[in-house]
């Protein structure tokens, strides 16, 4: 166990750790981790009004190209915290400087919007985090509501 001062110096010590993963590490991840330049940009996890079931399209995940280029993104997935995860559909290219909103609910499908045809809420109002991977299952960006 240690004496007192040792206990008090190890907590200092994983203290210092976590504050650095807190302040270093977990912006880089939400920055994008392996140098894509597509990133979640925003979200909305609590959609408008009393139900979140009665307005699912109020739940939503804005991803921005930020580079120079066009990425496919067939393949890519995006995720919760509870391992429900949406495809990204075949061919779907997201051009360079554009966004895409992927709604929660139903709708068609365009270059801006895209519909995740989900039949329930999906993202936790308390608080939940959005997972963007690319084709090889790698987590290209996260991030967390605020």
């Amino acid at each position: 166990m240690g004496t007192l001062v040792e206990r008090i110096v190890g907590g200092m010590v994983v203290g210092i750790i976590v504050a650095l993963l807190i302040t270093v590490v977990w912006p880089w991840i939400e920055d994008g981790i392996y140098g894509e330049p597509v990133k979640i940009i925003s979200t909305q996890f609590d959609a408008p009004g009393n139900n979140d079931s009665e307005n699912l399209n109020g739940e939503w995940v804005k991803i921005e190209n930020q580079g120079s280029e066009d990425i496919n993104m067939s393949g890519w997935t995006l995720a919760d915290l509870e391992d429900h995860f949406m495809s990204f559909p075949p061919d779907f290219t997201l051009a360079a400087g554009q966004t895409v909103t992927v709604y929660t609910g139903c709708g068609d499908n365009s270059q801006t919007e895209l519909y995740w045809g989900r039949r329930a809420p999906v993202w936790n109002n308390a608080g939940d985090t959005a997972f963007l991977c690319n084709s090889e299952g790698r987590i290209i960006c996260q991030r967390q509501s605020r």
